[in-house]
């Protein structure tokens, strides 16, 4: 027997009884007595039963019967001589005094943020529970907190900011490519008033800065306030030139003309459309929604009526979105081929990575292509950085066999994603040794009669794979650099360099767990003195800092490890790229001059993944006088025509995917509001899709401060700052997120494009 006082409470303890709590647990021990075990670590530290030692104290108890155990038996009280009333009245006391109990929440973050708690806590639950709907509370590997902004650009709840200042920096970061969207329009389409358009305070500062002697020190006030400072510049335009110029034709802020928010796009692309996905633009307009899909690696095609804004979008095009060179275009799929030797950045490089089968690159995939012949279905393990679940997918879905893998627990990557959408069957494990996850694949294939691939491609296939590349390594080469993983590769090329009598001296680059068992196995006798063996110095789950050799990106985990041992002379040897770091090619984007109500015929080769535009709101802005211009109709005939584009381009959309307008009410002639909105709303509805988004984009307030005084006093109309964002979806809104896959927000510290790199 122990005093109850002798008990300490758990100072870690985050659980709180509320006044009822107390009092129940209190009134059931008077009624029932003690019916439950708490337990006590050795220094009598109360680790369950915090509320039962409150309440027995209350309740006038002095002592607990205390019996030690090491935790492998269970410990049961058993009460007797209770009516089947009191029994009932027990069981519901039992359970309805957690119900009442509270959390400490400060005391519950502070064990977030010391440890893994998630076993015990759905994620939901646990951000509901700390309030938290700004960040995630689980970690990262690294242990740092990563906020919703981090992952999805901008929090993404139903009301988008463009007037913070990180939005308006963005903004000017994407226009400095020279994005220049209201060429191609006649200017004032707005029918704004002298007043309003008369130059701004940046239009004012830029003619002092003109006026100014020394306007070669004002460049980066330049380039920030004039759109297309760097095409310009590269055009051979000197300061001087490009604000003369900026002035006689004024801003595009005060021309009265409207223009497309780029960061809009950013955000509605990579929220609702695949990494590659396909953008159908029914009213394309201006250049903004083209240049930003296309330096996001999505194919753009967007119709307009007028010819002359075709033209103009496409010359800015020409400018800005350049086609990358292709380092990943000579591939080689046959299984003795040699693949290229290359020179990158001032190094010959191997080109292992430029083997290719079924979607997927790398001297992994010979191993993994032979291996899987006549299969009737594979199984591998990997870990969740590993490319080699990605790669055995995409070689069962090339042999239309199924593929089951296995990795430890935890997030999801990139690799094991792709996978998994790949059509492949995942297995994860608790943490352990790789032993784990090995045998859990192995004892898979043999219930299963699949082929496994084993983990780390540890097999004799996979040095014969490797070692007849050696062959057109150049006899002046003086050393290969390799990365070494399994160190399978390493093998190969061993055997390799052995069989030509090659004598190259060989550095391997250690990227993950230690190789010298496998090497022992199954590198050449008296591998020790052809191969020196040195520690990369990172992580093996952390990326290197440095992807490029020249024009060439490596993969991150492994290759780009290798770029600071690198000497002149060496060769380095590429075994492959992670399917998801091969950088997208920028693919221009396309205008169609034509009648929207026709898109259906003009795009009728193309399937969309995503619609996105902008439409005419009515008459607000009328664009031509040309009879088909629905800008210039009657609002019925507006809406009549309106619709049918709607129906046409959603027939080009593939199931499973989204829509987006954005939009604003307009007003009748009497001032009234036309319900535009809603029209479009009800447009998507009844052309198949289900309403499934909104957010307001509060805009910036620009010149209507000038415009909505002398309004508002006059008819009562209040200033309009704001737009609609509605997001539709044809089919199952789940599978259309899947296609989408992770939203891939650039870090907006390491953003590049082409000459300009911008840090916000």
């Amino acid at each position: 027997m122990t005093s109850l006082k002798s008990l300490k409470s758990d100072h870690k303890n985050a659980r709180k009884r509320t006044d009822k709590s107390a009092s129940l647990i209190k009134e059931s021990l008077e009624k029932f007595g003690a019916a439950r075990s708490i337990v006590i670590d050795e220094d009598n530290r109360i680790l369950a039963g915090n509320g039962t030692v409150e309440g027995a104290k209350s309740a006038g108890i002095k002592n607990v019967r205390v019996i030690e155990t090491d935790g492998q038996e269970i410990i049961a009280v058993k009460r007797t001589g209770l009516s089947e009333e009191e029994k009932v009245g027990l069981a519901l006391a039992d359970n309805r005094t957690a119900d009442l109990a509270e959390w400490d929440l400060l005391m519950l973050q502070q064990l977030a943020d010391e440890q893994d708690i998630s076993p015990w806590f759905e994620q939901d639950d646990l951000n509901e529970l700390l309030g938290t709907e700004d960040e995630f509370s689980t970690k990262r590997p690294q242990g740092d907190p990563r906020k919703l902004s981090d992952l999805f650009g901008v929090v993404p709840f139903s009301v988008l900011n463009a007037r913070e200042g990180w939005w308006q920096e963005r903004k000017r970061s994407w226009i400095a490519l020279g994005i220049q969207s209201d060429l191609g329009r006649e200017g004032n389409l707005l029918k704004m008033s002298d007043t309003v358009l008369q130059p701004d305070e940046a239009l004012r500062n830029l003619k002092k800065t003109l006026e100014s002697k020394n306007i070669g020190s004002q460049s980066n006030s330049i380039q920030a306030a004039i759109p297309g400072y760097y095409t310009k510049k590269n055009a051979g335009m000197t300061d001087e030139e490009i604000v003369q110029e900026f002035l006689e034709k004024g801003s595009s802020i005060a021309s009265g003309t409207s223009i497309f928010d780029p960061v809009l796009a950013e955000l509605a692309y990579n929220w609702f459309s695949p990494a590659d996905g396909v953008i159908i633009d029914p009213f394309a307009g201006g250049s903004v929604r083209g240049i930003v899909a296309s330096k996001l690696g999505r194919k753009y095609y967007g119709v307009d009526l007028r010819k002359e804004q075709v033209e103009a979008n496409q010359e800015q095009a020409k400018l800005i979105c350049q086609e990358q060179k292709d380092c990943f275009q000579l591939q080689v799929s046959k299984y003795d081929e040699l693949t290229p030797i290359e020179e990158h950045g001032g190094y010959l490089v191997k080109r292992d990575d430029l083997f290719s089968v079924g979607g997927i690159n790398g001297g992994k995939v010979r191993t993994c292509w032979n291996l899987a012949q006549g299969a009737k279905g594979l199984v591998t393990a990997g870990s969740r950085e590993s490319p080699q679940v990605n790669i055995v997918a995409h070689i069962a879905k090339a042999l239309n066999i199924p593929c089951r893998v296995h990795t430890p627990e935890g997030e999801v990557s990139p690799e094991v994603d792709q996978a998994v959408k790949l059509g492949a069957e995942l297995f994860q494990h608790p943490f352990g040794v790789n032993n784990v996850i090995k045998k859990r694949a192995k004892d898979d294939a043999l219930e299963t009669g699949f082929k496994e691939i084993p983990f780390g491609m540890e097999c004799k296939e996979a040095v014969n794979a490797t070692k007849h590349q050696v062959t057109n390594i150049p006899p002046e080469t003086k050393r290969i650099v390799i990365p070494v993983g399994s160190g399978m590769s390493l093998c190969g090329l061993l055997h390799g360099l052995k069989e030509k009598n090659l004598n190259i001296p060989v550095l391997g680059v250690r990227v993950g767990a230690d190789p010298l068992k496998r090497l022992n196995q199954y590198a050449p006798k008296g591998w020790e003195s052809m191969v020196e063996l040195v520690d990369s110095g990172i992580d093996y789950h952390d990326h290197a800092s440095e992807l490029k050799l020249g024009d060439l990106t490596l993969d991150p985990v492994y290759e780009a490890k290798c770029l600071p041992f690198l000497k002149k002379g060496d060769l380095l040897w590429v075994v492959g790229i992670r399917k998801t770091s091969i950088p997208s090619q920028v693919v221009s984007p396309i205008w169609h001059a034509g009648d929207s109500r026709d898109i259906h015929e003009i795009l009728a080769d193309k399937k969309a993944n995503m619609i996105f535009s902008c439409p005419p709101y009515a008459d607000l802005e009328v664009y031509s006088d040309d009879p088909k211009d629905i800008s210039n109709q009657s609002y019925e005939d507006f809406l009549s025509s309106y619709r049918e584009i709607i129906v046409k381009a959603c027939t080009l959309l593939e199931d499973d995917s989204f829509a987006c307008f954005v939009v604003g009410e307009v007003r009748d002639k009497k001032g009234v509001y036309r319900n535009f909105v809603a029209d479009t709303i009800q447009a998507f509805i009844d052309a198949g899709l289900d309403y499934y988004n909104e957010a307001i984009l509060i805009t910036p307030i620009g010149t209507l401060a000038i415009r909505s005084g002398r309004t508002f006093a006059a008819t009562r109309k209040l200033g309009k700052t704001h737009q609609n964002v509605l997001v539709f979806v044809k089919g199952d809104p789940r599978k259309a997120t899947q296609k989408c896959g992770p939203c891939e927000f650039k870090d907006p510290e390491t953003l590049e494009f082409d000459d300009v790199s911008t840090t916000l």
